[in-house]
C-alpha cells in the first residue's frame, strides 16, 4: 500500500496530506488512539510538506551539477548541518547523502512520539526509517539502470518506491510493539 501511496504523492503533491492520512490511519488500527491518530497525521505531514530539492536530484543521477546550496528554497537547517559535517566544497555528492540522511531525520519524526503507545519498537522503526531516505535513493540510482515503465523512468521515482517500501517495514516494526 505505502509503495503505491508514496509513488502518488510524489507524483502529485496535493496528495501529501492523504499520504500522511495513510500512515496515520495504519497507526490507529495498531493502537486505537485518536490521539496517536493526530500526531501521526500532523508530524507525517509536516515531514512530507517541503519538497526534497537538488539533494534528491544528486543522489538518484549521480551527473547533476552543483547548485548554489543556500539560494534553493527553505532546508529548515539540513544544509547548514549538512555543510558542518561534510562542505559542499569538499565533496557535493556526499554532502547530499549527508542532507537526506539528516532529512531522513525530519520524515521519520512521526514515530518518536508512538513511543508512548508502541514501546521501544517506535525507536527502532525511527532508527530503521532515518537513513533509509538516503538508501533509497542510492537504491533508485541502480534499479533506474535495470528498469523502467510509463510512472518509474528515473532515479527519482524509483526511489519513492523503495522508500515506500521502507514505510511499510517500519510499520511493521512499530507493529512488533503492539
Amino acid at each position: 500500500m505505502f509503495v503505491i501511496l508514496n509513488r502518488l504523492r510524489g507524483m502529485w503533491s496535493w496528495f501529501r496530506p492523504i499520504f500522511a492520512l495513510g500512515i496515520a490511519f495504519v497507526v490507529w488500527l495498531m493502537c486505537g488512539s485518536m490521539y496517536a491518530l493526530g500526531i501521526t497525521f500532523v508530524l507525517a505531514w509536516l515531514g512530507v510538506v517541503s519538497g526534497w530539492g537538488d539533494w534528491m536530484c544528486i543522489a538518484t543521477d549521480h551527473t547533476a551539477t552543483k547548485p548554489n546550496p543556500y539560494v534553493e528554497g527553505d532546508n529548515n537547517g539540513i544544509q547548514w548541518l549538512a555543510e558542518k559535517i561534510i562542505g559542499s566544497s569538499v565533496n557535493w555528492l556526499w554532502h547530499c547523502r549527508i542532507c537526506l540522511l539528516i532529512r531522513g531525520i525530519y520524515r521519520a519524526a512521526f514515530l518518536i512520539p508512538l513511543v508512548f503507545w508502541f514501546g521501544w519498537s517506535a525507536v527502532g522503526a525511527f532508527l530503521f526509517l532515518t537513513p533509509m531516505f538516503w538508501l533509497a535513493s542510492e537504491l533508485g540510482y541502480y534499479t533506474a539502470k535495470l528498469w523502467n515503465f510509463r510512472f518509474m523512468s528515473g532515479g527519482w521515482e524509483h526511489q519513492e518506491i523503495w522508500y515506500g517500501v521502507a514505510i511499510a517495514i517500519a510499520l511493521k516494526i512499530l507493529s512488533l510493539g503492539v
